[in-house]
């Protein structure tokens, strides 16, 4: 079985000046360690209270090395648990900063990469409010004077908020909605706020002093203003622009920093050209190939892979979705986009998905016909997970099917999906053509159904993948659940991921 699992992703953060550049070394997946139990769910996000903010999407790095352009020789930063973000370079003096873990609380440290020292600065907690989740890769913290950092910090006396302090205990359940449209039942931006908001501040290094600038907000950005003068916070406001995925609003707003007793940062020195990025270690695809489709677009990259059978088929749409973990397996992956037009019918989204799958099917037997035995499993993950699912209700060819985190009923979803804007009232087919459950007696041939324990996506809560797994078995076909803790609609745990790769191993192993 292939086992990425301790893969280092490498990545080169440059200083402004040219001079040095940080190679950064983070696992591909974090460890389980790093799945913050602590962490308080609002909506699709997770809050830390600890953090003041989001809990962090990526890995935190295992190594920073910073680099002299006229040296050879790399100086590792001796911080540990470092945060999962960019890092804050001095326009003007050989030192850099960032934040890291010190217990509980998150503290600021700052390392001076030409005398190859570093200092921690426990006496004030930070937070991380909303930029700790990557956003546009801008740090919680930056440089605005020669001794001076910006930097977000708890909304008061520097100590996060309790999961505790989201409210009493008892209060009315009151909700409002105008159709059309999905109902959901989500708490409110003010209890979010009680968890995340945080105050952006000026702390001297020098004197140990700080200054905050602005009431409490849920921020999502801070920058530093182009004459310097002024500190740029993109945070939450309902006057902002169009709401996001969890109906948060945003807005750019400026704090003046004059005033503030500060010392402007000396001119850099003589610039040079940075040095080449580091390549990632991200693995890059194989040979792709186009794939005939009897309306929309269809691709298929075929990943290398030693000789193992059977031959995976993962579905994409769009080219969205996980791929499979590696099992050493042959796989080729189906990026598939639909031509859905507004009278789009069963029968005619039917046709594209069997013709893209068996033109699939032929490129990539072809490709790998000397290793495997011609047995092949379809798989996805979301909405490729019904298109897995249908392929094996419609393609005879297919041996079995893997689903991830799929909704299988779209009746529960009645005022549109994916591609379909079409209410059920109108189109109820289309709903019924594309509901797992309602084919289930078609799905014949082994089914291995995985789903995160912990998906807030409300079409896909872990209740279709229980749902799915009980109606194939009353039908009398072949299937297997695994619902995966601490795991949301995607799966980014190592160890869960090792654990759903041997799942998949074995799942695929009777096939051998």
């Amino acid at each position: 079985m292939g086992d990425d699992f301790g893969r280092l992703l490498i990545t080169t953060d440059h200083a402004p000046s040219g001079v040095a550049s940080a190679v950064i070394s983070t696992p591909a997946f974090p460890p389980l360690a790093e799945c913050r139990p602590e962490a308080v769910r609002w909506r699709s996000l997770r809050v830390c209270p600890d953090l003041i903010g989001l809990v962090p999407t990526r890995a935190r790095p295992v190594q920073i090395d910073i680099e002299l352009a006229e040296q050879s020789e790399r100086w590792t930063i001796p911080v540990v648990d470092v945060l999962a973000n960019t890092l804050s370079w001095h326009p003007g003096r050989p030192v850099v900063a960032g934040l890291a873990f010190d217990g509980a609380k998150v503290t600021p440290w700052v390392a001076d990469y030409q005398t190859r020292t570093v200092r921690r600065y426990t006496n004030i907690r930070a937070a991380t409010s909303f930029t700790s989740q990557g956003g546009k890769g801008h740090p919680p913290l930056v440089w605005c004077a020669e001794n001076q950092l910006a930097l977000l910090i708890a909304a008061s006396d520097c100590a996060p908020p309790s999961p505790a302090a989201a409210g009493p205990t008892w209060r009315p359940a009151v909700y409002e909605a105008i159709g059309p449209g999905y109902v959901t039942f989500e708490p409110e931006q003010r209890e979010l706020a009680l968890l995340a908001a945080a105050r952006p501040a000026v702390y001297d290094l020098e004197t140990s002093n700080i200054t905050a600038l602005g009431p409490p907000l849920l921020i999502r950005s801070l920058t530093l203003a182009p004459d310097g003068d002024a500190l740029v916070i993109e945070h939450a406001d309902s006057q902002g622009e169009s709401p996001d995925a969890n109906g948060l609003r945003w807005s750019s707003s400026q704090l003046d920093l004059v005033g503030t007793s500060r010392k402007p940062i000396a001119p850099a020195a003589a610039m040079t050209q940075p040095p080449k990025p580091a390549a990632s270690g991200s693995a890059g695809l194989g040979t792709s190939r186009s794939v005939q489709a009897d309306r929309g677009r269809a691709r298929v990259d075929l990943l290398p892979a030693d000789p193992a059978n059977p031959l995976i088929l993962w579905i994409r749409n769009a080219g969205s979705g996980q791929v499979p973990p590696a099992t050493g397996c042959a796989t080729a992956i189906l990026d598939l986009t639909l031509d859905w037009p507004d009278d789009a019918d069963p029968e005619m989204l039917r046709r594209q998905i069997v013709t893209a799958v068996r033109s699939a099917l032929a490129i990539a037997r072809n490709e790998y016909a000397a290793s495997h035995n011609g047995t092949v499993v379809v798989g996805g993950h979301s909405f490729g997970a019904t298109l897995a699912l249908f392929a094996l209700a419609h393609v005879a060819e297919l041996a079995g099917a893997i689903a991830h985190s799929g909704c299988y009923n779209r009746t529960l979803t009645p005022t549109g999906f994916q591609h379909e804007k079409r209410d059920y009232w109108r189109v109820p087919t289309i709903y019924h053509a594309f509901s797992a459950l309602h084919f289930a007696d078609r799905l014949d041939r082994p089914v291995l159904i995985v789903h995160g324990a912990a998906d807030l996506n409300p079409a896909t809560t872990p209740d279709q993948a229980v749902d799915l797994y009980r109606c194939i078995v009353a039908t009398g076909g072949r299937a297997r659940l695994v619902l995966l803790p601490h795991e949301g609609h995607t799966f980014r745990y190592r160890e869960v991921c090792q654990a759903l790769a041997v799942e998949h191993q074995s799942w695929l192993s009777q096939w051998r």
